[in-house]
């Protein structure tokens, strides 16, 4: 009677106060030499229940096969949209597309897939408006065209046009991961629908100019309120770190006071989040450093930025963090079953998805 009781507190709590979290697997990191590939799927997307006090649900039910290894994960939420809308950026150059069904008790519905213009697609982003998506294309394969960035119009029932696409050609001076452009993320600016898309490869941040529904990107040489200037470089100081340590993903608080970085690397030592505090006039101060799973990439702020999760690349693991008041973080838990193998990309639906 104890234990049924607990399974329906349990349950209230998720169905109240939970939100829906997809996990999908980015395969091992080619600098890790301790990480092994999986007998698991890597194509299926898991789906986890996260309630408001960092507790993890697994929710397989929800689990959906996109067709490949899925690099990055959107989710956009428009008016102008039937419903909502999924985009998989997958390792096989495809942008895998899905459906909400409209309902809480179904996953994802797989629509569509379309080529991605480029080669190794490894990140997308909604335009402002919420009309058309910009994807960037890696291009791991040294492609001399394959890569650059993307755009195709969102249709109110989430299926893709491709409306420009934008090649980037160079190299830098590592020849052993700068023989071609690499683009690698992208950043959209309100100011006058400026994206800037930013090339490992060539070490350049190309600025475009994106047309209000048109979204057909031209390449601005000369822009006067685009331009960027250096303000400021951060070396993370990781104690006993490896020479081969590096950083990962950013993310940042809406409050626009904190960021943080995932660090990876060989010694465990290299495995960590760093906080820095947002100074008035855009520089940063580290805060804090604390311990990450191995190989950390991925990851995402929930339940309004009270939350942070990590996933681990090497042992397919997935620390939860609560997020304090002044903007460092304490660690509550790792969940180190139940996950897709090499977990590293997310994607967050603010509400559970449809309908009950």
């Amino acid at each position: 009677m104890r234990r049924l009781s607990l399974l329906l507190l349990t349950w209230t709590s998720v169905s109240q106060a939970s939100l829906i979290v997809y996990v999908g697997s980015a395969g091992c990191d080619e600098d890790d030499t301790s990480c092994h590939d999986s007998h698991q799927p890597p194509s299926e997307l898991f789906a986890y229940d996260v309630l408001r006090n960092g507790f993890v649900v697994p929710n397989p039910q929800l689990h959906v096969d996109v067709g490949g290894l899925p690099l990055w994960l959107t989710v956009i939420e428009s008016d102008d949209l039937d419903q909502k809308c999924m985009f998989a950026a997958l390792a096989n150059h495809q942008i895998r597309v899905l459906q909400d069904p409209g309902s809480s008790l179904t996953a994802f519905e797989p629509i569509q897939s379309m080529p991605s213009g480029g080669s190794t697609p490894v990140f997308a982003i909604p335009s402002l408006d919420q009309k058309f998506l910009l994807v960037a294309n890696y291009n791991s394969n040294d492609d001399p065209s394959g890569a650059g960035v993307t755009a195709f119009r969102i249709q109110p029932d989430c299926q893709l046009t491709p409306t420009s696409i934008v090649t980037h050609q160079g190299s830098s001076v590592d020849s052993s991961r700068q023989l071609a452009a690499h683009t690698h993320g992208l950043v959209m600016s309100s100011r006058h629908n400026i994206v800037y898309a930013f090339d490992l490869g060539m070490d350049v941040i190309f600025s475009y100019k994106s047309p209000a529904c048109k979204m057909s990107l031209t390449s601005e040489k000369e822009l006067d309120d685009g331009r960027l200037s250096l303000r400021q470089i951060n070396t993370i100081r990781l104690e006993e770190a490896d020479e081969d340590s590096k950083a990962a993903e950013i993310t940042m608080l809406a409050s626009g006071t904190t960021l943080y970085a995932s660090n990876r690397g060989a010694k465990d030592s290299s495995n960590t989040v760093t906080a820095f505090r947002i100074l008035d006039n855009g520089h940063l101060k580290e805060m804090q450093q604390i311990k990450a799973p191995a190989y950390p990439r991925g990851m995402t702020l929930i339940h309004d930025d009270s939350i942070l999760l990590v996933a681990g690349q090497s042992n397919s693991d997935l620390a939860v963090y609560r997020v304090q008041s002044e903007g460092t973080l304490s660690e509550q838990y790792t969940l180190r079953r139940g996950l897709p193998p090499q977990p590293a990309a997310f994607a967050v639906l603010q509400e559970p998805a449809g309908e009950l």
